[in-house]
């Protein structure tokens, strides 16, 4: 099949129905597949839980049977690039080049045009 009859099917009103039932039958094998290997691995933690001899083990089964993480979840986003262009711009005739002071500038515009 041509890529772009393909594509011609794929925006059918009834391919679309079909394509999101498959996908919602495939969810739900996923999902009933999943909670047989969810109790095998219950199990498991209980025995390592109760035979093992290291702390380590057994304190990683104890967050992993309470549900907890091991350490604080925390997502930091930091932004390095927030500096000024550096370089020379170009000013295109007739444009009109603006700059923009900070608030802890001593002087204004305004007392340099008064300034004799």
């Amino acid at each position: 099949m041509a890529e772009s009859s393909l594509f011609k099917a794929i925006k059918q009103p009834h391919v679309k129905a079909l394509m999101a039932q498959i996908k919602d039958e495939f969810i739900q094998e996923v999902a009933e597949m999943r909670a047989p290997y969810k109790a095998q691995a219950l199990e498991v933690a209980r025995e390592l839980l109760h035979s093992s001899k290291s702390d380590a083990v057994r304190a990683r089964m104890v967050e992993f049977l309470a549900g907890e993480p091991k350490g604080n979840a925390v997502n930091v986003a930091v932004q390095v690039n927030n500096q000024a262009p550096q370089g020379y711009e170009f000013v295109r005739p007739g444009q009109q080049l603006v700059e923009i002071q900070s608030p802890g500038d001593s002087q204004s515009p305004t007392d340099d045009a008064e300034s004799p």
